[in-house]
């Protein structure tokens, strides 16, 4: 008969636990479901997988489940990622130890239950002894992938967790080891299966993010390999930073584009990482509809937080969802990775931007029209705007570049000006969350890697008009200044300001791995973004779709200055922004004394 679920005893802490009884090969898959009460002592392991992966089943598989027989006298319906998970881990002589499995430790049926479990697990992550990651059976030359990823350099394999003493970046020497294996095709097929491998649809799961950084160890297994996580994250961290090696799918490799079967998930799945998570959803509806999830979210994030920070989630750049601009879409994939430091730097109310200071949103936010009204002050507006970012061409007739009509200058020195144009492409920030106050902020060896390979892209284009191939972990940002270097500002073009300011920076030989990290984070900020001026003369950062005569606004409570089009008596949001010389509040101070005149902006 059907497995009968019996209800968790919440006043003893209980949980559900399976314990998989010994078996191989084609044998039927047995277990028993029991009963714990979670206490740091219970000794259990968390399994964190996705339950359908069409990377690696048929369709015809993925409709065929597998029964699993449950205490000998009942049984249940399990996908086949799940099933081949037991069949990989069961002894032949023996029983497993405890293992928690969301499809089978939760009554899924039970919306009740449902929506109180989930709110625990965080908790059943965190006092696991370790989390599998299961990633799926051996497929797409798996076992190669894997054992490439622990030994790409030939080098020994760091030991597990220790992420801020153990990761390091791959050396010069090592980078032409594996240019070299792709030049003459030798490794060629091996990259190719570890694209597969982290093209899988675990890497994709929303749960991911929560299961990953709350696990006290995560071992990853594919087939019958595995591989600590500490050895996953220095591959993905390198290949990022080194992306002309080779290019994985976004996908596979960002914890931001995650996906979900159930989109409320989205909302659910997250929350669990955040301490305020009980104030802002006190349990999980799954009655909800997702908008009513979402619109509830965004209200009591607003005041409990008395901040707009998920206000900058919102992507204007989608054509296909029916939601209002303003209204962040969690189940479509962003284009962009958000610039708002409150995601990226620990206490960021402390560390990060704060455009409006201390001020609290004004907000007004019908659920059943999904009208947006929101009270602050428009600062100023686009004039100038630069290319879109293409790596495959650097031809004039291809660039498209809105020439600015203002002349104005908002920097004072010609040195501040030089920094503004730096700073703006990496958004004034580096990858370090750890250490001084104001680490977090670009350091200035990235205005040296910014002068040095600038001025050898000029020297390249006026010589052959085109860019010759150089140094690969820096074609990003030779791309970028060939692309932009003709965009007036302040009576200059930005190239001008370069070769004006940056022949006395350009010398100062910054290592490579300054190099690495102020490429990778241009690539993070500048992705889907293009460079753009303003009216009063200041230089910035917006999504792709910003245009000429768009406003830069500061919402009340607004850590970031947004961007807004005028259509009608409404706006549509663009999108956030990054006006060099107004993130910190500088403008926020003018404004509240009387300069500009409070406003309320209805979203559409």
């Amino acid at each position: 008969m059907s497995y009968e679920y019996i209800p968790l005893n919440v006043h003893q802490n209980e949980i559900r636990l399976v314990r998989v009884l010994p078996g191989c090969g084609d044998d039927e898959l047995h277990c028993t479901i029991t009963h714990e009460r979670l206490n740091p002592n219970l000794d259990y392991q968390a399994l964190s997988y996705a339950w359908i992966d069409h990377q690696v089943y048929s369709k015809n598989d993925i409709n065929i489940p597998e029964k699993l027989f449950i205490n000998e006298d009942s049984f249940c319906l399990i996908q086949k990622n799940l099933a081949s998970f037991f069949k990989h881990i069961r002894l032949a002589d023996n029983t497993t130890g405890l293992i928690w499995v969301d499809a089978l430790c939760i009554n899924q049926n039970d919306t009740t239950e449902r929506s109180s479990q989930v709110l625990r697990m965080s908790e059943v992550y965190k006092l696991a002894q370790r989390v599998f990651v299961w990633l799926g059976p051996e497929n797409n030359d798996s076992t190669a992938a894997l054992s490439f990823i622990k030994h790409p350099l030939d080098v020994e394999i760091r030991p597990a967790h220790a992420l801020s003493t153990d990761f390091a970046w791959w050396s010069a020497a090592e980078l032409a080891t594996l240019e070299s294996g792709i030049r003459t095709q030798a490794t060629v097929p091996t990259w190719k299966a570890v694209i597969h491998l982290l093209e899988r649809a675990w890497w994709s799961r929303t749960w991911v993010v929560q299961e990953s950084f709350l696990g006290q160890e995560l071992i990853f297994m594919c087939g019958h390999e595995i591989a600590t996580w500490l050895v996953l994250w220095n591959l993905v961290e390198n290949l990022w930073a080194h992306s002309h090696l080779t290019r994985p799918s976004t996908s596979a490799l960002s914890l931001r584009h995650t996906q979900a079967s159930d989109p409320r998930d989205k909302v659910y799945g997250l929350l669990g990482l955040a301490s305020d998570a009980k104030l802002i959803v006190p349990c999980p509806d799954y009655s909800l509809t997702y908008e009513e999830v979402y619109t509830d979210l965004f209200k009591t994030m607003t005041s409990v937080r008395g901040d707009l920070d998920w206000l900058t989630l919102a992507d204007s750049t989608r054509n296909d969802s029916i939601f209002p601009s303003w209204y962040p879409d969690l189940t479509k994939k962003s284009p962009v990775d958000s610039i708002n430091t409150s995601r990226s730097v620990a206490e960021g109310k402390l560390c990060g931007f704060y455009a409006a200071k201390d001020s609290k949103p004004v907000l007004e936010l019908d659920s059943a029209s999904l009208k947006c009204t929101i009270t602050g002050f428009m600062v100023d507006r686009v004039d100038g705007v630069g290319a879109k970012q293409e790596m495959h061409t650097v031809d004039p007739i291809a660039i498209e570049l809105t020439q600015p009509l203002s002349e104005a200058r908002g920097y004072g020195t010609d040195e501040e000006i030089y920094e503004a144009i730096w700073k703006t492409l990496v958004a004034d920030q580096d990858f370090n969350f750890e250490g001084a106050r104001d680490a977090w902020r670009a350091p200035p060896t990235f205005g040296l890697m910014y002068a040095k390979n600038a001025l050898v892209a000029e020297e390249q284009l006026k010589a052959n008009n085109e860019l010759e191939e150089g140094t690969p972990e820096l074609s990003y940002l030779r791309n970028w200044f060939a692309r932009n270097r003709e965009l007036r500002f302040a009576r200059k073009t930005i190239g001008e300001w370069t070769l004006a300011i940056g022949q006395s920076h350009a010398y100062d030989n910054p290592d490579n791995t300054n190099g690495f990290r102020f490429e990778r984070r241009i690539q993070s900020t500048m992705s889907g973004r293009r460079l753009i001026t303003s009216e009063k003369g200041y230089l910035g950062i917006a999504n792709e779709s910003v245009c000429q005569g768009d406003y830069i606004c500061i919402f009340l409570g607004g850590r970031m200055p947004v961007v807004l089009r005028p259509i009608g008596d409404t706006y549509r949001f663009i999108g956030e922004c990054y006006i060099h010389g107004i993130m910190f509040g500088q403008a926020w101070d003018t404004l509240e004394f009387g300069v500009g005149s409070r406003k309320q902006f209805v979203l559409s």
